[in-house]
């Protein structure tokens, strides 16, 4: 766990707060009045280099379609101002290094005593879980274009005594909802707690068990006969 840094919090208003996430703390006209370690850590910017900055200046994060969500009264500031509450939202901001970064923010409106009213921001790099449903969806998009393609070829009609479809085992099923995902082996591993080579194995024995020659083909089978 990381202190907050009292660098340039002259009031020690946020002296007593612990936390692995960014923080940083902006008035009602954006200016940034506290900048945590950790939020240095995720995005590489300096207490001392951005105190007293504009907010959207230094984080400049976008969203999903690409839209300048830092700015100007942007809705978390003017939804402050209201003494409205803001969901947390996922925006995609350059770090000092030049790495582009999903981060994920929380906000809460501070009101103190003989204090103007601020706005502390919570962030987390939640760029490796934007990154898996991204490459989700490219492998579902992808899916759904084979699947219409044999329907109009009229390749998924079954044959005379084809095999029944496999019972799967819980822990096979686990494994090819991962592959549905685009994990890739070790992913597999990670998520399931074993062994990259064990994961290497569950993946060999399910696509025995489906009668398939590689990953596509099995999920292509198992979305065919509603395994996943």
């Amino acid at each position: 766990m990381s202190h907050i840094d009292k660098t340039n919090d002259k009031a020690g208003l946020w002296k007593d707060i612990v936390s692995d996430d960014g923080i940083y703390v902006v008035d009602t006209q954006q200016r940034l009045l506290f900048w945590s370690k950790s939020a240095q850590q995720i995005l590489g910017h300096s207490p001392e280099s951005v105190i007293g900055r504009l907010c959207y200046e230094v984080i400049g994060g976008r969203d999903a379609r690409n839209y300048q969500f830092c700015r100007r009264n942007c809705p978390t500031i003017v939804n402050a101002r209201r003494g409205r509450s803001v969901p947390n939202y996922d925006i995609l901001c350059p770090s000092t290094g030049g790495e582009l970064k999903w981060i994920n923010i929380s906000a809460a409106v501070l009101k103190y005593k003989d204090y103007p009213l601020q706005v502390m921001h919570m962030f987390r790099d939640v760029s490796h879980r934007r990154h898996i449903e991204e490459y989700a969806q490219r492998v579902a998009t992808k899916l759904r274009q084979v699947i219409e393609e044999e329907i109009s070829s009229s390749v998924l009609q079954e044959e005379p005594g084809s095999l029944p479809v496999p019972k799967l085992s819980s822990r096979e099923h686990e494994t090819l909802r991962l592959l549905a995902c685009g994990f890739s082996t070790k992913e597999i591993a990670a998520s399931l707690k074993v062994q990259p080579l064990t994961a290497r194995n569950h993946v060999s024995r399910l696509l025995l068990k489906l009668g398939t020659e590689n990953r596509l083909k099995a999920v292509l089978f198992a979305s065919r006969h509603h395994l996943i």
